[in-house]
C-alpha cells in the first residue's frame, strides 16, 4: 500500500513511470481521485507547452512569415518580457534554444501541484 499524493502522480508523469502502479498499490476508492489528478496533470502539461509554443510562433513568424530570419533573441526576451510573466520566460526561451529537454523539464516544473491527497 502507498500514500498516494498529487505529488506523487505529477513524479510518476514527469519520470515516464508507469502509473497503472499507482492503481495498483491504493485502495480501489481512491482510483477516481487518482485518475482526476492524472488527467489534470497531463493537461497542464500540454496546455502550457501549446500556449508557450504559441507565444514563441507568433513572435517568430506573425501572420505573414514576413522577415523571418530578422527576429533576434534580444527581441524576443524583450517581447516576453514586456507581455508574459516572469515565470514563463526560462520555457519560452528554452523554445528558441531548441532545447527540448529543458523545455520539458521546466514545463513539469512549472506545473507541478500543489500538495492534496484522496480523502479517507
Amino acid at each position: 500500500m502507498i500514500e498516494v499524493t498529487s505529488y506523487l502522480i505529477w513524479e510518476y508523469l514527469r519520470d515516464g513511470k508507469h502509473v497503472k502502479e499507482l492503481f495498483e498499490f491504493t485502495p480501489v476508492e481512491h482510483h477516481v481521485w487518482i485518475k482526476n489528478k492524472l488527467g489534470n496533470i497531463k493537461y497542464n502539461f500540454f496546455y502550457l507547452q501549446l500556449f508557450c509554443n504559441k507565444i514563441f510562433e507568433y513572435f517568430k513568424y506573425g501572420g505573414y512569415f514576413e522577415d523571418v530570419d530578422k527576429k533576434t533573441k534580444d527581441e524576443f526576451i524583450e517581447h516576453i518580457s514586456q507581455n508574459y510573466e516572469q515565470d514563463l520566460h526560462p520555457i519560452l526561451i528554452s523554445i528558441w534554444d531548441e532545447d527540448i529537454n529543458k523545455f520539458n523539464n521546466l514545463t513539469w516544473e512549472y506545473i507541478k501541484p500543489k500538495f492534496d491527497k484522496p480523502k479517507t
